[in-house]
């Protein structure tokens, strides 16, 4: 819930002053910090869970991914 309502904040943030830096910055560590346990989740994973170790890659590869669209903008 708290992650939801920080990433409207921010978003409508930008929306209105779109070169609000630190607005932009906090939104990408919102990001890159969900994407964070997800991954070492996925790295603690025994070799035998390659499924779910890909499953966990992906969703964390779409937390990196808007974290990257964010600092591609600034």
């Amino acid at each position: 819930m708290a992650y939801t309502k920080s990433e409207t904040a921010y978003i409508k943030a930008i929306k209105l002053k779109p070169d609000f830096y630190d607005a932009q910055l906090n939104l990408a560590s919102l990001y890159f910090n969900s994407a964070v346990p997800i991954t070492l989740k996925a790295n603690g994973l025994p070799l035998e869970q390659k499924e779910l170790y890909d499953k966990l890659v992906a969703e964390a590869n779409k937390y990196y991914s808007l974290c990257i669209a964010i600092f591609k903008e600034i």
